[in-house]
């Protein structure tokens, strides 16, 4: 029953609002104007449904609004007004390519998809064999991680807490213009963005591997180059060039694969590679299916 009235709500939301080119109703503060948080559901609703059911009509039901989620995604560095101050003394440099604008009552966007890690774009990857879609998510998840960073690493920080308070990681929401103040580009934002680069973490791969053809999509923050390629096996050489550790998860399937629904939790029992800093490890795949 409740499978039910999600296919007639999902077809009766297509219709009425993704056919007109917008949607409404996902942040409090903004009910009534166009914004990006309920097309990004509304992408994941329709993903889910494609994975459930197997109907594969709600593969361009979930491309249409696929379309206009791109629409809120920055797709360039936004001139920097004035430094960003950081816990350091030092000025941060953001790049703003990536960051989702919130609505269009203003221009603030925020680091990724607010509660959601951005993995129906993978998923939508794997349906259509559309490469654009990986690419989205790597300037999402490339964006959301300047603005979380160790209580004592690089990035944009918060203010110094009372000497009796822990120091925490902090994550910030992205201002283009001149709406919160006139100088800095970034305001603390709250719990839901840490909750998204938790679950970018957990849900997104960061580095996507097809062995029998050799295809290799990077997310992560690392490099990747094939090291060698013959008929039985793809060994690919991971380098991590920053200056943090990286624990990178690597999501291996065959092409003929693609078409199998992921479904929930899908990724978490993917292989790590753990990098330190400057560190490159081999990783090897067997080219044809075992």
């Amino acid at each position: 029953e409740y499978l039910r009235v999600a296919l007639e709500v999902g077809q009766h939301f297509h219709d009425r609002f993704v056919r007109a080119g917008l949607t409404t109703g996902g942040p409090p503060d903004a009910l009534q104007c166009p914004d990006s948080q309920s097309a990004t559901a509304l992408l994941e609703s329709f993903v889910v449904l494609y994975e459930v059911t197997g109907d594969a009509g709600w593969i361009p039901r979930a491309t249409d609004i696929a379309q206009q989620v791109a629409s809120w995604i920055v797709s360039y560095d936004f001139p920097r007004r004035a430094p960003v101050a950081t816990g350091a003394g030092g000025e941060s440099e953001i790049q703003t390519t990536g960051a989702v604008f919130a609505n269009a009552s203003g221009r603030v966007g925020s680091p990724g998809f607010f509660v959601q890690s951005g993995d129906a774009l993978f998923k939508l990857y794997r349906a259509t064999g559309n490469i654009s879609y990986l690419e989205l998510l790597r300037d999402t998840t490339h964006n959301l991680t300047q603005y979380s960073v160790p209580a004592d690493g690089p990035g944009v920080r918060a203010p110094e807490p009372p000497a009796s308070v822990a120091p925490v990681p902090v994550i910030h929401r992205v201002d283009s213009s001149a709406w919160m103040s006139a100088t800095g580009e970034v305001v603390p934002a709250s719990v839901p963005l840490q909750v998204c680069s938790m679950l970018a973490y957990l849900e997104v791969p960061g580095v996507y591997v097809q062995p029998n053809t050799a295809f290799v999509f990077v997310i992560d923050h690392v490099t990747v180059a094939i090291k060698e390629k013959t008929a039985v096996r793809l060994v690919l050489t991971i380098k991590n060039p920053t200056k943090l550790e990286a624990s990178v998860r690597v999501v291996a399937e065959h092409s003929v694969d693609m078409t199998k629904p992921l479904g929930l939790s899908a990724l978490f029992s993917a292989p790590l590679v753990v990098l330190a800093p400057g560190e490159e490890q081999d990783v090897v795949f067997a080219r044809e299916p075992a």
